[in-house]
């Protein structure tokens, strides 16, 4: 995403989208938002959402094969809530161009959300009639034994809090 995009989340949603994590490492300036510029709308919405929530903070958020993935710390009573607002953000981007943000569609090819436009630009084949479809979201699942804060934490190799 683009530098100044990046800034204006952790401007208007500094207590979702923090650039330093509670260990005082720069995380965002490490991993930044890992998604085209196009995404920015669904994930200025996922900051509006989860600041009204409130207590949420967003570890790293990437795309993957067309996917918007995003780790997150949240109270245990708060899971079912961040769960159900991040699906929805999910699949908002599996609705639009990751590059420019206009409606798009999944191209299994190339693993990502794109209009025709972005499409023809980067070569990739592109048949409206054949991509109508987009694939389900993933399933945000916070794991199972562990705080959702360590597993982020082992998944950045971050040091995890003793029992």
């Amino acid at each position: 995403m683009d530098h100044d995009l990046c800034r204006a989340l952790y401007k208007a949603y500094p207590n979702v989208f923090p650039e330093k994590n509670k260990h005082g490492l720069d995380h965002f300036s490490r991993f930044g938002f890992q998604v085209g510029s196009g995404w920015y709308k669904p994930l200025q919405e996922l900051g509006r959402q989860l600041t009204a929530v409130g207590g949420v903070v967003v570890r790293r958020c990437m795309e993957d094969r067309g996917h918007l993935q995003v780790v997150c710390d949240a109270p245990p009573a708060k899971h079912a809530r961040v769960k159900q607002i991040v699906e929805s953000v999910m699949n908002s981007c599996l609705k639009h161009c990751e590059v420019c943000g206009q409606a798009g569609v999944y191209i299994p090819e190339d693993r990502r959300v794109m209009c025709q436009r972005c499409a023809r630009e980067e070569g990739v084949e592109f048949d409206p009639a054949l991509f109508s479809a987009a694939p389900p979201p993933p399933k945000l699942e916070p794991p199972p034994d562990d705080s959702v804060e360590d597993f982020v934490n082992m998944m950045l190799g971050l040091p995890q809090e003793e029992p």
